[in-house]
């Protein structure tokens, strides 16, 4: 009995901070500002989301743009850490600008593509082209378009 409770305990004690470990790869100790890994880290096409993964804060946005069409535009800005990990001063921040996108090209019915003749009369029968102009949607959530530049900061 004892040797199972020993056994128990170990495989709890094992298994426990696995479990608990988070999948973010935010630096320890800088929740409030941004690292140079992690700006490395970061890549065009990346979510807000990922980013924020990455970097363990969502940023403070400073500007945001809506269109028409549907597509929007946010700037999110990161306090950058020093060396040591703790956030710099409040002047120096790094930029990322998000957006979503309008995708084109899609197959389209078009109704004068082909037709079907007898011996009396012919008609338009259609057919499926692709039209490399025609809208496909929005993406649905702003992903990393640019990236500002990383600062050196004392």
């Amino acid at each position: 009995m004892r040797k199972l409770l020993l056994v128990l305990i170990a495989a709890i004690t094992v298994a426990v901070p696995i479990a608990m470990a988070a999948p973010a790869q935010a630096a320890p100790g800088s929740p409030r500002c941004m690292t140079k890994g992690e700006w490395n880290n970061i890549h065009d096409g990346m979510t807000r989301a990922r980013v924020k993964q990455i970097t363990g804060n969502w940023g403070k946005v400073t500007d945001r743009a809506y269109y028409g069409d549907g597509t929007r535009w946010v700037n999110v800005e990161f306090r950058q850490c020093k060396r040591n990990g703790k956030p710099a001063r409040s002047w120096n921040n790094v930029g990322i600008s998000f957006s979503t996108e309008i995708l084109y090209g899609k197959n389209v019915w078009n109704p004068y593509l082909d037709y079907d003749c007898n011996d009396y009369d012919c008609w338009d029968i259609g057919g499926w082209e692709w039209d490399e102009y025609a809208e496909r949607g929005v993406t649905r959530y702003p992903r990393v378009d640019y990236k500002g530049g990383w600062y050196s900061v004392s």
